[in-house]
């Protein structure tokens, strides 16, 4: 029985991966995020190389086109890859980047990671909606180097790019103190009010 539940198995996999290549692969990209084994890498790794040979085009994550797992695009032979595809920037990141694609620039997407502060501390911005995540200047750093930022600066080189998205991300400055004293007032009315 072990065997033949192998070979349905099989059978199944397959045929999805030979009559519909982009949401197979698309769909077996986030297991291998979530698996913490050091070999996860290479299966992504090994997904994209079978997807490109498929004729099936891989994008990397960008601001104004981020999702909160890879998506295939209907029209196209594309798959759009999820930020938590990077090392380092974690599923919720993903998810919390998805609900916004509008941003006009870097400064404005610096701007909305404050107003969905709800926690502060050190150099770190924390999202808290519904789940708890940091997004912090490393979180920005890794986004940076992948070229998610790259759509507001188009005409200019990678490495034009890249310098100046790191100094608007290490000059954008936080008044810590003003915030967690909207944090505690906030805590503060939601503790007496349910007491």
């Amino acid at each position: 029985s072990h065997a033949v539940s192998y070979a349905i198995l099989s059978y199944y996999t397959a045929y999805f991966l030979a009559n519909y290549p982009k949401y197979f692969i698309s769909t077996c990209i986030p297991r291998c995020v979530k698996d913490a084994r050091a070999e996860a890498h290479e299966k992504i790794e090994r997904l994209i190389i079978d997807a490109r040979n498929l004729k099936i085009d891989v994008k990397l994550p960008v601001i104004n086109n981020s999702y909160a797992r890879p998506m295939p695009d209907k029209h196209t032979n594309t798959i759009f890859l999820s930020p938590d595809i990077v090392s380092g920037i974690g599923e919720n990141i993903s998810k919390t980047l998805a609900k916004k694609n509008n941003f006009k620039n870097l400064q404005e997407f610096l701007s909305w990671t404050l107003e969905q502060t709800k926690l502060h501390h050190s150099d770190d911005i924390m999202i808290d909606d519904k789940e708890t995540k940091i997004f912090n200047k490393t979180s920005f750093h890794l986004l940076t180097k992948i070229g998610f930022f790259k759509q507001f600066d188009k005409d200019c080189s990678f490495e034009e790019y890249y310098s100046k998205c790191i100094d608007d991300i290490n000059s954008f400055s936080i008044n810590k103190e003003e915030i967690r004293e909207k944090t505690f007032v906030k805590k503060y009315n939601s503790y007496k009010y349910n007491l």
